[in-house]
């Protein structure tokens, strides 16, 4: 049987303030490069990456 990967989707205001913080910035700093869609950028807690549909993914460091 193969094990399902479980989806974990959520919106930016479940993160937490200081990740919320580091994504807005980084996007941000994205924005300003003209950057307009981007591939694992690191944020402070993980990466963030936009593609072309204007999806915003974060993905969340593991230490």
């Amino acid at each position: 049987m193969k094990k399902e990967k479980e989806n974990r989707y959520a919106l930016i205001d479940q993160l937490p303030e200081q990740t919320q913080r580091d994504i807005r910035v980084g996007m941000l700093v994205q924005s300003k490069l003209g950057k307009k869609k981007y591939r694992n950028v690191w944020v402070g807690s993980g990466w963030i990456s936009l593609d072309g549909d204007d999806r915003l993914t974060f993905r969340e460091a593991k230490y």
